[in-house]
């Protein structure tokens, strides 16, 4: 969803929250599935919040 995301960029410096959200459904299994890759150094998370409506 995100492509070649800079959070640093985004954030404009260090110390600096960034939220994003998105929708998704789960697949067949029940499962919402996240996958990282790391353009520059490694990717990052501090949180995932999941609210089921």
């Amino acid at each position: 969803m995100l492509s070649n995301f800079d959070i640093y960029a985004t954030a404009g410096g260090n110390y600096k929250a960034v939220l994003r959200e998105f929708t998704a459904t789960a697949n067949s299994s029940g499962q919402i599935v996240i996958n990282f890759n790391p353009v520059t150094d490694n990717a990052t998370i501090e949180g995932i919040e999941i609210i089921k409506k």
